[in-house]
């Protein structure tokens, strides 16, 4: 989401650690790929899968921003891709992040979620009214 929130025009805004309490954490995932069951192309596809999870790929993902090469000694172009923000946060986060919460109902709410969250970014709605109605739409997903 840093491409998103550094695109963000008057956003004066930067990154920090959170906070710790009794333990250190954070949601620190990168990109995943996998292959249908089904493929028509096994050997294409796994030929894509380990491409992408090669340092090569993940160089180019880094470079580009979209997500923090899991390779040591190589998201230095991801730092500097954001040069207005403190990305390095993101880098040293991969010690102690956590993955993603995955829940069946996550692709139903992960958009609902970004566009919540980039509205609030953006000053576009305030924390209290996003957060609420966010919290309010993730639940009607998971209580399905």
């Amino acid at each position: 989401m840093a491409t998103e929130y550094t695109a963000i025009d008057g956003l004066n805004a930067d990154v920090a650690p959170i906070p710790k309490n009794k333990t250190k954490g954070t949601i620190s995932s990168g990109m995943a790929y996998s292959i249908s069951a089904n493929t028509q192309h096994p050997d294409a596809a796994w030929k894509f899968v380990k491409f992408m999870g090669g340092k090569k790929a993940n160089t180019i993902q880094s470079s580009s921003g979209a997500a923090v090469s899991a390779y040591e000694n190589t998201q230095e172009p991801y730092v500097k891709k954001f040069p207005s923000i403190n990305a390095q946060v993101f880098v040293d986060a991969i010690d102690y992040g956590k993955s993603s919460y995955m829940v069946e109902s996550r692709a139903d709410w992960i958009t609902t979620e970004q566009e919540i969250m980039t509205k609030i970014f953006s000053l576009q709605e305030s924390p209290e009214k996003g957060l609420k109605d966010l919290a309010k739409q993730i639940n009607g997903f998971t209580n399905k």
